[in-house]
């Protein structure tokens, strides 16, 4: 397990309940003869920037963000659902206006950024409420949202362990381009 000292630094500033609890993971990659052993963790925090390290026993800590994956899960269902072009227009205009809301009050509790994000809670978010219902009542589009958001999750995911890898194997890109076959 990873040790309350670490777990209170990754969380600089974000409350504990906003973190999911750890999760072992060992990925063996015999093609470059090494192997990923460590723990993942995900929050949900726009202002929680994704990183990994190395703990003193050789394992990995990767520290991963929920709050990009669920703008993507979200953007997703609009395009997936049924409604006519008009209503999916105007509610990826609303997901796009929610996220760039938060980015701002983020960086600093300024009125462009409350009313942005005012507008949107109060004139679209029950559109959004109301196809994420539709999600949920209907297995296909249930089960199609839920592969973009594990796609989208693993892009991420694969995205923080590449650093890992590339610090950890020696001459990382000409074993990387020799285990590729080629035609």
């Amino acid at each position: 397990m990873i040790p309350a000292r670490l777990l209170n630094r990754l969380r600089r500033g974000v409350p504990a309940r906003l973190f999911a609890e750890p999760i072992a993971f060992s990925y063996p990659i015999d093609e470059m003869g090494f192997s990923l052993e460590g723990f993942q963790l995900s929050t949900y925090s726009p202002s929680y920037s994704p990183y990994c390290f190395k703990l003193t026993d050789g394992r990995f800590v990767v520290a991963m963000n929920s709050y990009l994956t669920s703008f993507v899960a979200d953007c997703s269902l609009v395009i997936l659902s049924d409604l006519t072009e008009n209503e999916k227009e105007v509610l990826l205009r609303y997901n796009l206006k929610k996220f760039y809301a938060e980015q701002i009050l983020n960086r600093a509790y300024v009125m462009i950024g409350r009313g942005l994000l005012l507008e949107t809670l109060l004139y679209e978010e029950h559109l959004m409420v109301s196809l994420m219902n539709k999600r949920d009542n209907s297995t296909d589009l249930k089960r199609q949202y839920e592969e973009i958001v594990n796609i989208a999750g693993s892009i991420l995911l694969f995205h923080e362990m590449a650093h890992m890898i590339q610090a950890n194997v020696p001459d990382f890109q000409k074993t990387l381009f020799d285990s590729i076959p080629r035609p």
